[in-house]
């Protein structure tokens, strides 16, 4: 049997009852195969409208997500240049710390010596030391007044009996005279 029970016909001649079935069911198959292509191409409209609407959002995703990027670049940036302004802050800081605390923290060493003064001035010590305070002290048996000052010019005046305290960080930078010959004490904190 074939399609909507006809029999297969060899050479037979053809009946138009016979004719008439073939051709509506030609028709029922055709109006088959239309309805068929109405749909996949109202799938395809659909499928096309569909790929349109997610290529735009996807194209402004993908946009937004670009400038999301560059703003977290640029953010990422100044964050790194904040940071490296920061640690240089804090090592310039660690540094002033360091150095106040060696300036405030008490003396750890004293040093003491009589250094002997005369018309040319001399500096208190002939080497580079680093010192918190200088203690000069002129004994009361000294027969001259000391002066005190730096390697141009020595103006400060300390009688017999008299001290003096200096906060230089180097000896060597303090110069004394007499108008004769005079020992006086010293003592260098460290």
């Amino acid at each position: 049997m074939s399609w909507l029970g006809l029999t297969h016909k060899g050479v037979e001649p053809l009946y138009p009852d016979e004719w008439n079935r073939v051709v509506d069911g030609l028709d029922i198959l055709y109006g088959y195969v239309s309805g068929l292509h109405t749909q996949v191409d109202c799938l395809e409209a659909k499928v096309d409208q569909y790929y349109l609407e997610v290529k735009k959002e996807l194209s402004d995703i993908e946009q937004a997500i670009r400038q999301y990027y560059l703003e977290l670049s640029s953010q990422h940036e100044q964050i790194r240049s904040d940071l490296s302004t920061i640690e240089s802050k804090i090592d310039s800081l660690t540094t002033q710390v360091s150095e106040i605390y060696d300036f405030t923290k008490p003396p750890t060493k004293l040093e003491t010596y009589t250094l002997n003064v005369s018309v040319t001035p001399v500096p208190l010590s002939d080497v580079d030391k680093f010192v918190k305070r200088i203690h000069i002290k002129v004994p009361s048996w000294a027969l001259y007044l000391v002066y005190l000052g730096d390697s141009t010019k020595q103006d400060f005046v300390l009688e017999p009996k008299e001290k003096e305290v200096l906060e230089i960080d180097n000896p060597k930078k303090v110069y004394v005279r007499s108008l004769g010959n005079v020992t006086i004490y010293v003592m260098l904190e460290s």
